[in-house]
């Protein structure tokens, strides 16, 4: 199998890959579980939107 990468800087790479190689690498990529930042630390998803706030320097400083 040939194997072909693009990389702005370098342009078009090509690799010959043993079947087997492949095989493996389509097999990891196929099991695994699609999963959220939010299922991997264990809490449920939230439907509120991130908020972020910017405060001012001496706000961020604890005494």
């Amino acid at each position: 199998f040939q194997k072909r990468h693009f990389d702005d800087r370098l342009g078009w790479h090509e690799t010959t890959v043993p079947r087997r190689t492949v095989r493996d690498e389509l097999i990891t990529q196929l099991t695994q579980s699609p999963s959220t930042s939010a299922e991997r630390s264990g809490e449920g998803a939230t439907s509120e939107p991130d908020t972020f706030v910017v405060k001012p320097v001496r706000e961020l400083r604890t005494p």
